[in-house]
């Protein structure tokens, strides 16, 4: 019982994937993008 709750709450923790595949590929390329920013 207690680790499905915390189950939910990992999983409502996480950002909301949006169901448009394209806006998914456009977030995925920034986050890249800014995680290379970081590193450099």
């Amino acid at each position: 019982m207690l680790d499905q709750s915390r189950m939910h709450l990992e999983r409502r923790r996480l950002p909301a994937v949006p169901q448009d595949p394209q806006q998914a590929e456009l977030q995925i390329a920034e986050l890249e993008y800014l995680t290379h920013e970081r590193q450099a």
